[in-house]
Parts: C-alpha cells; structure tokens; sequence
C-alpha cells in the first residue's frame, strides 16, 4: 500500500512538471492574438467592473454568444491577480491540468497505472490539448468537464457499491458545467456517447444503476439558475440569440461563415492529437478486434472511449459550422485508447506488435516532414531566418534520430518518452524565441496603446480594410470604424477637418502612400502594422 501511494506521487509530481511546462510556462508573455481571446477576456473584465456575474456583457451592452462558465472563473482571477493576459489564461490552465491529472486517475481505474499515466502524458503533450490549455477561450471548458463527468459516469458502472453511488451521482454536476462551458452541446453530447454506449454493449439493465432521478436534479440544480435569471432579465431577447442563432443556427445553417467539408475533422483530429495520432492505427485495429469476440471489463472499456470519441467527431461533422476547438473534447478519449497501446507496447520485452511498430515508423516519417515543412512556414509566414530556424528543424530531427535509436535498442519506454519530450520542448522553444516574433507579426498590443494616445475624446479609432476586435481591448475605445477604399477616408477625412490617424496593414500601405486626396505619414510600425497620420495637402 505504501509503495502505491509513493509511486502515485512520483507520478503526480512528475505530471504537476510537465504540465507546468505545457500549460503555465510564460503563460502571459504573449499579447491576445486573434478573434477569441480578448473578447472572452473584455465581457469578463466587464463583469468585475459592473458587479454583475449573471448577464455577460461586451463593450457595455448584453452579449448572449456564450455561457458564463469561462466569464466567471476568469473574472475571479481579474478580481485576485488583476487584469492581465496571465489572469485570463489561468483558468484555462487549470482546467487543462484538471483533465491531466483526472486521466491518470481514470486510466489507473479502469485499466492499469501505467495505462492512467501514459494516457496523462499522451494528452498533456497532443498539440491541440496544450495549446488550448493556453488560451482564454471556452473550449478547455468543454472539454475537461465532459471528461470528468464521462469518467465518473463510466466508474459508476464498473465499481462496487457505494463508491459506484458517488460516481454516478458525481457525473451530473458536472455535465451542468458543461452546458455552462459550451451551451446544450454539453449534454446532448454524453446523452448520444451514453445511448451509444449501453446499445452497443447491449447492457440496458445498468440503465437502472445510473442514478437517474437524484443525478438530474444535481443537474438541474447547477444549470437552471443562470439560465432562468437571464431569461427573466432578457426575454426572448436571450432566448433567440443564445438558443436559436449561437446554437441552433450555429448548428444547422452556414449564418456563422465557419463552413466546412464534412471530412474536416478528420484532418484536425489528425493535427490536433499530433504527435499521437501517429499511434491510433494500432488502437483502431484493437477497436475492431472488440466486435470478434465477447466483451470482457477491458473491452467494454474501449467500446466506451471509442463511442466517446466517434459521436464527438461525427456529431460536429454533421454541423454546418466547423471550428477546429470543436473536438477537443474528444482528445481524452483518444489519449486513453493510445495509452492502452503504448501499456502493452512497453509492457514486456516480447516481440515487437506489427501495428505498433508500422505506427513508430509512421510518426517517424511524419516528424521528418516536419522537420522540412515547419522551418519553411516559419520562414515564409513570420519572415524567420539563421539561428531560430534552425533550432526548429533541428529539434525535430533529433526526435527522429532519438526514437529510431531506442526503436531499433527495442528500448520501448525510451521510444515513448523521446516522443513525448518533443512537443514539451516545441512549447519551451516557441515561448523563448517566437512569442516575440508572433507578437511583433500579430499582435496589436502596442500599436493600438500608441492610436489610442492619438485618437481625441469620444473618437473612434479608424483602420483601412482591417478589424480586430483586440484593437478595442488594448486601446480602450470601444469605437472602431473600418474604412475600405481610400474615397472613404478621404470623406472622413473633410467632414473630421482635423487630420487622422488611421492602421493599415502593410498590404494596403500603397493604396494610401501617394494617394491624390491626402498625404500620409507614418508614426509608428509593428510587424505589418502601419499606423499613419493622415491630412490634406498642404
């Protein structure tokens, strides 16, 4: 018993290690780049500032988009550390560790120790898992509850009583936090893995031990009260843009502009389980296995995580409207089905398994093109060059001169951790060299501090053929106006009768350089941002 617990800390402590590495290593250093962040980082802000933490709001008016899960845990950092880049990721962070350490756990349940701690270091390591984990959006959100009320759903099946009470009624609040992650995804999602589940293995009878009744007033406990407040406060307001257009119309129309072939995800699962997606032709030549012969705990086991990952993938396929942060929810699941097989494969020093083996090479070729392709697109998108690509290459090459080493030793466990340190220190790397260049290439962070010192009282701040929401965040005018042709400045330009400053990016520089209606000047660049002064001829 002793030596248990011992071994259970070492592994705890050493995924607390990677995980800090993976989720919490210059977690603020990089300004909010794209549409997400600094919205989901604004209406929490927002939230503090009205001391109201029931209707979510964005620049100061009602925004119904998403459930306050992520707006509520953030704003209690913002509230405790401040607002920062650091406190609106922290709970993300947290979160991804949350789904880290309860894989260990899940995995060493239902199947072996060493299955529960590969499985945790497979899913810290997936490219999407950590890169989310990162990131101040609801997507962790979704994910890591719908993997712990899963997970506990599941043990309620396979333990004794009364621990199997505790774990059936346990999974209920959390499929609640779910729907307040993501909205009704978060439990129209366990009903069809559920529903899947029990018509696949055919054990309708475990219907009567889930805890029904009781485990749905937990349920309703922790959803209802935001969603009858916010409809009393709003109406059919709330009602027809958070249940019909975000959800609904989201779901079974092109409104939203996220259209995508129906095999999308198939290539995300593929990118987002990177390096490990490598190793699910193995799992899936195990998965077909299981309808060949009667189901044994183990094989039940994996019917489970197979459904669990197949109705994620497929029911987001059936959407109109396709993000890659979709089926994250599905990445647990498959780091528990690779983790059986990297179980087995490091298991014993027996003959090498036929798919694993073709698996390792698999990975091998795909971490060689890496190696090519990554330093060209660093090249070609940020304009990198010498030292820096390099190291990228080089790292890559190593990992592939490192695992065909301990393959061909038939040094399994060493294969499997040469695997795992790569994309562990792609994020050291990443964090110390291209942060600075992402955020001079992307970020608007500085050159909207220097148009907001610019812009008068009450101005709004003006781009050319440019929108970005975190413009507004880090300039603190919630006014932006986007002109498209250099007419329309011009215009803005005589009815101001002051001159203005305006962000262009470097691409539509020349329309405005030269341009007969005014001259420009340029007072300060970042990346390919341009901010100019615009007035007329003089």
């Amino acid at each position: 018993m002793r030596a248990t617990c011992k071994r259970a800390v070492y592994a705890v402590s050493l995924l607390a290690i990677f995980s800090y590495i993976a989720f919490f290593y210059r977690l603020g250093d990089l300004a909010f780049i794209g549409a997400d962040e600094a919205r989901y980082a604004e209406v929490a802000r927002e939230m503090v500032e009205h001391h109201d933490y029931v209707t979510p709001r964005l620049d100061y008016r009602p925004w119904f988009e998403k459930p306050p899960l992520y707006y509520w845990t953030t704003a209690l950092f913002f509230h405790w550390l401040g607002v920062s880049e650091f406190s609106a990721r922290l709970g993300s962070a947290l979160l991804a560790l949350s789904g880290v350490l309860f894989v260990f756990f899940f995995g060493g349940k239902v199947f072996s120790y060493r299955v529960g701690f590969l499985s945790a270091l497979i899913l810290l390591t997936s490219s999407e898992y950590f890169v989310l984990g990162r990131a101040a959006t609801t997507d962790i959100g979704l994910a890591v509850t719908l993997t712990i009320g899963l997970g506990c759903f599941y043990m309620g099946l396979i333990t004794p009583t009364p621990s199997r009470i505790f774990f059936s009624l346990a999974a209920y609040p959390f499929f609640g936090l779910a729907v307040l992650a993501k909205g009704p995804a978060g439990i129209l999602l366990p009903l069809l893995i559920i529903l899947g589940y029990f018509i696949s293995t055919r054990q309708y009878h475990k219907v009567y031990e889930i805890q029904l009744l009781p485990g749905l007033l937990l349920f309703l406990v922790v959803v209802l009260p935001w969603h009858v407040l916010m409809i009393e406060r709003h109406r059919f307001a709330f009602i027809a843009s958070f249940f019909l257009n975000h959800n609904l119309a989201r779901f079974f129309t092109r409104l939203h502009h996220h259209a995508q072939p129906a095999y999308y995800f198939l290539g995300v699962a593929a990118v987002g389980f990177f390096p490990w997606s490598s190793f699910l032709p193995a799992a899936a030549k195990r998965g077909v296995s299981l309808w060949r012969r009667p189901l044994d705990d183990e094989g039940r086991a994996l019917v489970f995580l197979w459904m669990w990952t197949l109705v994620i993938i497929l029911f987001f396929s059936i959407s109109r409207s396709k993000l890659a942060g979709y089926i994250l929810p599905a990445i647990p699941a498959m780091a528990l089905l690779v983790g059986r097989e990297w179980a087995a494969f490091t298991a014993g020093d027996g003959p090498v398994d036929g798919w694993m083996k073709f698996c390792c090479y698999l990975y091998l070729a795909l971490a060689m093109g890496l190696a090519v392709a990554l330093p060209v697109f660093l090249r070609i998108r940020y304009g990198l060059d010498g030292f820096i690509l390099w190291t990228f290459a080089s790292l890559y090459a190593i990992s592939v001169a490192l695992t065909l080493f301990q393959l061909i030793r038939r040094a399994r466990l060493q294969v499997f951790g040469a695997v795992a340190l790569t994309p562990l220190l792609l994020v050291v790397l990443t964090a110390q060299s291209l942060f600075p260049v992402i955020a001079d290439y992307q970020s608007v962070k500085e050159i909207a501090a220097r148009a907001a010192q610019l812009t008068p009282p009450n101005g709004a701040l003006i781009t050319y053929q440019f929108e970005d929401y975190n413009l507004k965040y880090y300039s603190g005018i919630r006014s932006l106006q986007v002109t498209t042709s250099p007419d329309e400045l011009a215009a803005l330009l005589k009815r101001e009768k002051r001159p203005l400053h305006c962000i262009v990016l470097q691409r539509g520089i020349s329309d405005l350089e030269g341009y007969w209606q005014f001259e420009t000047t340029r007072v300060y660049e970042r990346g390919n941002k341009i901010l100019l002064r615009i007035q007329p001829h003089r």
